[in-house]
């Protein structure tokens, strides 16, 4: 009987990569000598921006446009909870108007959330639209002005609560301004 060395499979860096991922996750941050996690970031605080995506499905293809405000607030490092309003216009076979609020979790700089919105088209029926989202938050720091800016490419998946219209597939990017509050 011949021995060979084990080799390793293409999916073996990959499984060491998420592992190596799972454990920074879960051990955290050095403690300083008062006990409180350091150099996880802000508390809490807001971000603003606009957005600006191409739609597939229903009602047909499009494109859409809007703006947002979200509050965060770190839960545990490096988690962090979030709500979102804001207002999209999507042009389709019609314009609809769409405020909405999505609430969701930020793990280093993946955003999962899910939402919901009335879809106000004007001459159509108001429908409500449920979705889910992802997100990959890309910070872009300047130095000069101590600022952040988050490029977020999305992706946003919904359909109408009563599925009569289909699923809508969103496809976009955001760039949100940072702003942490200093007190707690």
């Amino acid at each position: 009987m011949k021995l060979e060395p084990k080799k390793s499979s293409p999916a073996t860096p990959a499984l060491l990569a998420a592992r190596l991922c799972l454990a920074a996750a879960l051990v955290g941050p050095v403690a300083s000598a008062d006990g409180v996690a350091k150099d996880w970031g802000p508390k809490h605080g807001v971000t603003f921006g606009g957005s600006f995506a191409g739609v597939v499905g229903a009602p047909g293809p499009g494109i859409c446009g809007g703006a947002e405000l979200t509050y965060f607030r770190r839960a545990r490092a490096p988690v962090y909870g979030w709500v979102s309003a804001g207002y999209r216009v999507r042009s389709a076979q019609a314009v609809s108007h769409l405020p909405y609020l999505e609430t969701g979790a930020t793990l280093f700089f993946l955003d999962l959330g899910l939402g919901f919105a009335p879809a106000l088209s004007p001459g159509h029926r108001t429908s409500f639209l449920v979705n889910g989202f992802a997100a990959l938050n890309v910070p872009i720091y300047f130095p000069t002005s101590e600022r952040v800016l988050f490029l977020e490419p999305y992706y946003r998946a919904g359909a109408a609560v009563d599925f009569e219209d289909g699923l809508f597939h969103e496809l976009g990017v955001m760039a949100k301004f940072f702003w942490a509050f200093r007190a707690d």
